[in-house]
C-alpha cells in the first residue's frame, strides 16, 4: 500500500509540475498574430507524455532514495532531497520533482570502485544495464561510435596528421587488426579517427565538493578489421600537441584505459551539448520559431506541426534541467556554466543545416563507403529512413506545388524561410526558389526531429546510465607515462553522487516515446498527398523489416532507428 501511495503521489506531483494554465494556442513562442490564425503547437505536455513519464520518475525516485538510505555513502544534501515536496505541496518545476541529486559524498565509502558504480542501481527499480559487464572491452567502445549515443564522430583518415604521429607500431599493438602497415591501411580506407580539438576551448570548473573537474582534448584512431566486421581503436593521444605526450595503445594496460577515459569524457560531452541538445532540440526550435509565419492551414504548417509536437514544452525545460547553475550539465559535465553555454551558442551559430542531411554528413566524414566500413548501423539503417522520408516529402511537395513558380509565389513560405536564422537553410538561404529546395529543407527537418533525435536520445539509457561507460568529466589530469594501476583508472571517474544522478537522468531522457514517424492522423486523408502519406507508411514498414533482418545478423542489435521506435517529434 505504501508503494501505491508513493506512486500516486509522484504521479500527482508530476501532473501538477507539468500542467500549465489553459492557453489558447497562438503563434509558437509568441503573441497572437494578426490576420489568419498562424501555425500553433500545444505548449504543454500531453496526457500521454505524463502517463509515460510518471512510472519512470517513480522508479528513478525510488532508486535514488534506496541508494541514499543504504548507508554506503553519506551525501551532503540527502536530508533536503525530493521528499520535501511530498510534505510541502506539489513541486513548482520538473527539476524540483526529479532533482535526483543528493549532494556530494561527504562520508562512508569514498573510494571509486566498480562495485560502487554498480551499487547505484537497485533492481527492480533501476536495472543494471548490460554495459556494466562489457564497458572494459575496446570493441564495445568502438561499437558506440557506429551505433551508440553519438554515431557521427568518426572521420576517415586520409593522411597521418602532424599533430597525431601514429605509426605502424601502434597498429601492431592490436593483433585483431592483422598487423597491416600504416600506409596499407590508409590506402585501403581502413583508418578513421575522432579529433576533439573543439573541447580545448571548454573551461572546467570544480565539482560540488570543491575538487577539480578535468576536461580533455584528445584524439583517437581506429582501424577496420580485415574482414570488415568491426572498427577497433588502436591509438590515443590525450591532447592536441604531441610534444611531451605519448601515444597510448591497448598494450599499455591501465594507462590505455586512463587515456580512453579522456576520450570518453570529450566524446560524451560533445554528444550531450552538441549532437543531442544543440543539433536537434535547439536547431528544430529555431525552425519552429520561424514557422509562426505560416498560416495554420498552410500545407507546410500541417506537416511541420506533427514534427514539432511536444517540442515547445521540452525545450522550455532545457534551461531548468540542463544548462543553468546547479542543473544536470553543471553537475555531470566538466565545463563551467558560462563556458558550456558559450560553447553551445557558438556551435548553434555555426551550424550547417544542409550539412545535417544524412547523405551529406557521411560523405563529409568519409564514412559513406560500405566497402571500406561495412559495419555502421547508424549509417545503414539511417539511410533507409532518410530515403523513405525523402520520397514522402518529394511527393508531398509535388502534390501541393504545381511547379517552381508556385513555390516562389508563396509569400508565407518565403517569410518562413527568411525568418530561419541559419547560414545555409536550404540551397538559397533566405528564400526558397524551387520545389527541390523545399524538399531538401523539409526532408532535413523531418530527419532531425525524428530519426536523428531518436538515435542520439534513446540510446542514452543503454549506453550512458552506467557512469564508467560514459563519464563526462575526469577527476584526475590526463595521464603521463605508463604503469598505471586499476585504482588510478577508477580514481579518474566521477564519484558516486554523479553516478547516481547520471543513472537517473539517462533513464528519464529515454522514458517518453511520442507518436511514431509516419503518423499524421487524418490530416492528409482528403488531400492530394493522401496516397503519398500511405506510401510513406508502407516504406517505413519495409524499412522495419529490413532492420529487423539486419539485427538478427548483428552481434548487438541496433534498435534506435526501427521506425516503430522512432517518434516523429522531439518530445523528450
Amino acid at each position: 500500500m505504501a508503494e501505491l501511495n508513493r506512486r500516486s503521489a509522484l504521479k500527482a506531483g508530476l501532473v501538477a509540475a507539468l500542467a500549465g494554465p489553459a492557453v489558447r494556442p497562438t503563434a509558437a513562442f509568441g503573441s497572437p498574430v494578426r490576420g489568419p490564425r498562424r501555425m500553433a503547437v500545444v505548449p504543454g505536455p500531453t496526457p500521454a507524455w505524463v502517463t509515460q513519464m510518471a512510472p519512470a520518475v517513480t522508479s528513478v525516485f525510488g532508486n535514488n532514495q534506496k541508494v541514499v538510505n543504504s548507508g554506503r555513502w553519506t551525501f551532503r544534501d540527502s536530508a533536503a532531497n525530493i521528499p520535501n515536496w511530498l510534505l510541502t505541496g506539489p513541486p513548482a518545476t520538473l527539476q524540483e520533482l526529479v532533482g535526483l541529486y543528493p549532494g556530494p559524498v561527504v562520508g562512508g565509502d569514498v573510494v571509486h570502485t566498480e562495485d560502487g558504480y554498480r551499487a547505484v542501481f537497485t533492481p527492480p527499480l533501476l536495472d543494471l544495464p548490460a554495459l556494466a559487464g562489457t564497458f572494459r572491452n575496446d570493441a564495445v567502445v568502438a561499437e558506440s561510435y557506429v551505433s551508440g549515443p553519438d554515431p557521427t564522430r568518426l572521420v576517415r583518415m586520409t593522411a597521418v596528421p602532424g599533430k597525431f604521429p601514429i605509426t605502424t607500431a601502434h597498429l601492431a599493438a592490436v593483433p585483431e587488426l592483422g598487423a597491416p602497415t600504416l600506409d596499407t591501411a590508409l590506402a585501403a580506407g581502413r583508418l578513421y579517427w575522432s579529433d576533439y580539438a573543439l573541447t580545448a576551448d571548454l573551461v572546467a570548473g570544480p565539482h560540488t565538493d570543491g575538487t577539480a573537474k578535468h576536461m580533455y582534448a584528445p584524439m583517437i584512431a581506429f582501424c577496420v578489421t580485415a574482414d570488415g566486421s568491426a572498427t577497433l581503436p588502436f591509438a590515443i593521444q590525450c591532447g592536441q600537441d604531441p610534444a611531451g605526450r605519448q601515444i597510448y595503445t591497448p598494450a599499455d594496460g591501465y594507462s590505455w584505459l586512463l587515456a580512453r577515459n579522456c576520450v570518453q569524457v570529450a566524446h560524451h560531452t560533445v554528444h550531450e551539448s552538441l549532437a543531442h541538445l544543440t543539433y536537434t532540440h535547439l536547431v528544430a526550435g529555431r525552425v519552429l520559431d520561424a514557422a509562426a509565419h505560416l498560416p495554420d492551414l498552410h500545407p507546410v504548417a500541417v506537416l511541420a506541426r506533427h514534427h514539432f509536437e511536444g517540442m515547445p514544452f521540452i525545450n522550455s525545460q532545457v534551461p531548468i534541467l540542463l544548462t543553468a547553475p546547479g542543473a544536470w550539465f553543471d553537475l555531470m559535465a566538466a565545463p563551467t556554466v558560462p563556458s558550456m553555454n558559450a560553447f553551445i551558442d557558438r556551435h548553434l551559430r555555426d551550424f550547417s543545416y544542409q550539412g545535417a542531411a544524412l547523405p551529406r554528413r557521411v560523405a563529409a566524414n568519409g564514412t559513406s563507403d560500405t566497402k571500406t566500413m561495412p559495419h555502421y548501423p547508424y549509417r545503414d539503417d539511417g539511410m533507409l529512413l532518410w530515403n523513405a522520408i525523402s520520397a514522402w516529402v518529394t511527393d508531398f511537395v509535388g502534390a501541393n506545388y504545381a511547379g517552381d513558380t508556385a513555390v516562389r509565389a508563396d509569400t508565407a513560405l518565403q517569410a518562413f524561410a527568411a525568418a530561419v536564422d541559419f547560414k545555409d537553410f536550404g540551397p538559397t538561404p533566405g528564400g526558397i526558389q524551387d520545389r527541390q529546395g523545399l524538399v531538401d529543407i523539409l526532408t532535413t527537418l523531418v530527419w532531425i526531429t525524428g530519426p536523428q533525435h531518436s538515435a542520439v536520445n534513446f540510446s542514452q539509457s543503454q549506453w550512458m546510465s552506467y557512469l564508467p561507460g560514459a563519464p563526462l568529466f575526469g577527476c584526475t589530469p590526463e595521464p603521463t607515462g605508463t604503469g598505471h594501476t586499476e585504482q588510478d583508472w577508477m580514481n579518474n571517474f566521477p564519484p558516486a553522487d554523479v553516478a547516481l544522478l547520471q543513472s537517473g537522468a539517462a533513464t528519464l531522457l529515454a522514458a517518453v516515446h511520442g507518436s511514431p514517424l509516419g503518423d499524421y492522423g487524418l490530416d492528409f486523408a482528403l488531400t492530394p498527398a493522401a496516397s503519398a502519406a500511405q506510401r510513406f507508411k508502407q516504406d517505413l514498414a519495409a524499412a522495419e523489416q529490413t532492420i529487423q533482418a539486419r539485427n538478427a545478423q548483428r552481434a548487438r542489435p541496433y534498435t534506435f532507428l526501427l521506425p516503430s521506435q522512432v517518434p516523429k517529434s522531439i518530445s523528450i
